[in-house]
């Protein structure tokens, strides 16, 4: 099974729920050839308060588990996780910049405060609540394409911000791809960025790919 790969250098809460024991952890940092196991598989569950330099750290796998993002920082899930009990955003930002399989497991990935962005693949449905945001490109200045294999729901008062960037070779722009979308009233779309000169028509922010039958 593979780990849950963490990959960012910003403090963060995480809590596993029904995968680790508890152990606390101070300052944590590795490379990329050499990462470190901050918790290892157990019964019950836990938390984990730490703080990442550049580098690259994992948790072992839990299948079972779920996962939970608390507190101010940012964290970032690179690998092909497998979890399968779902992910919440409670504060600060969740990245996925997986390449293959799903950064979040299979189960559902829920925002009820916080953002969630990256140019990853998540595999469940992901909701994004009240007050909470969708920013692929996570507050940089580069638009990126994040990938949903399931559904997308915006909840009222929820914030899609897309980044855009033209430049003499066009204009880009975040893209999100989501088997099935649901905009309720109140839903926000904000755009962010720089541009020279007019904008491209056609512009795509959000692709449905849910065939409907008529």
């Amino acid at each position: 099974m593979s780990p849950l790969f963490l990959d960012r250098w910003w403090r963060f809460y995480l809590r596993i729920l029904n995968g680790t024991k508890k152990r606390n952890t101070d300052t944590t940092t590795a490379s990329a050839s050499t990462p470190r196991e901050l918790v290892r598989q157990r019964a019950g569950s836990g938390e984990v308060f730490t703080r990442l330099s550049r580098g690259r750290t994992r948790l072992s796998p839990f299948a079972p588990g779920s996962l939970e993002k608390i507190g101010r920082g940012a964290l970032r899930l690179s690998g092909d996780n497998i979890y399968a009990g779902g992910t919440t955003i409670e504060g600060g930002t969740l990245l996925v910049a997986n390449r293959s399989g799903s950064a979040t497991g299979t189960g559902p990935v829920n925002i009820t405060a916080g953002t969630l962005g990256g140019s990853g693949i998540i595999a469940g449905a992901v909701t994004i609540g009240t007050g909470a945001f969708l920013a692929p490109a996570a507050g940089s200045n580069v638009p990126a394409t994040l990938t949903i294999q399931n559904a997308l729901t915006f909840n009222a008062d929820a914030t899609y911000t897309c980044t855009l960037r033209k430049n003499r070779n066009g204009t880009r722009t975040d893209e999100v791809i989501a088997n099935g979308v649901t905009i309720n009233s109140g839903a926000l779309i904000a755009l962010s960025g720089q541009t020279m000169g007019a904008l491209t028509q056609g512009m795509t922010l959000i692709s449905n790919t849910l065939s409907q039958s008529h």
